[in-house]
């Protein structure tokens, strides 16, 4: 999910999740899952204010 520079702070990303929920719930989805980069801490907090918990780390080494 991408909320383009000029219309953050908004709303948009909080109705993008919630419009996504409804439609999981429709399609009888046990839960959600999304991956995020540690540094985006624009995007954690908001997953976070949608009530995402963090569940597992994912690590990665660059050869």
């Amino acid at each position: 999910m991408f909320v383009d520079f000029q219309y953050r702070h908004l709303g948009i990303g909080t109705k993008l999740i919630n419009e996504f929920k409804k439609w999981s719930k429709e399609k009888k989805a046990k839960f959600i899952e999304l991956k995020v980069c540690q540094r985006n801490s624009k995007a954690i907090h908001l997953y976070k204010k949608n009530k995402f918990k963090e569940i597992k780390t994912i690590m990665s080494l660059e050869i």
